[in-house]
């Protein structure tokens, strides 16, 4: 709801997802009638998304990177990333969400953070991060990304908001 109240986006309006994985956040917006391009590299996410999106004849989901995506014109309404553009280089990455967009269009990029804690349960997550995946033990998905935004100078306010849950 906040995505869309905030990005301003009009009804029918075209979408661009970065990393689509599994399709759930663009599912949210492909009920409301937006267009959608999804991009997603991994393969069984494609056919997951695909599945998911399939009621949706104005959802199109495209195995390809965003890096690699042809961009095709500047008339995007907005650009998200659900859980995703932690993975994306900001510098050039954001430059071509900037190319991407239509004047006055928007960028949200989403995401997860859990809380840190100091119980067991954290503390046996941490752990297995640790052994089994240790870049996600140090993975701050949000850490400095409003700034990284603000410093290219292609984009108006940037807006930054906390849902705390349990």
């Amino acid at each position: 709801d906040d995505v869309v109240r905030l990005s301003g986006i009009p009804p029918r309006g075209r979408i661009l997802e970065i990393g689509c994985g599994s399709g759930k956040a663009s599912t949210l917006f492909a009920e409301r009638g937006y267009r959608l391009l999804c991009l997603e590299p991994g393969l069984n996410f494609v056919r997951l998304a695909r599945e998911k999106l399939a009621a949706f004849p104005d959802a199109r989901v495209e195995p390809c990177t965003f890096e690699d995506w042809r961009l095709e014109d500047s008339a995007l309404d907005l650009v998200i990333a659900a859980q995703s553009f932690h993975y994306i280089e900001p510098v050039s990455g954001l430059s071509k969400v900037a190319r991407a967009l239509r004047a006055g269009g928007a960028f949200a990029a989403f995401s997860n953070h859990p809380a840190r804690g100091d119980t067991d349960v954290h503390r046996r997550v941490q752990e297995a991060y640790a052994r089994h995946a240790p870049a996600l033990a140090r993975l701050d998905m949000a850490a400095g990304l409003e700034d990284r935004i603000d410093e290219t100078g292609l984009f108006e306010t940037v807006v930054m908001t906390r849902y705390r849950w349990h």
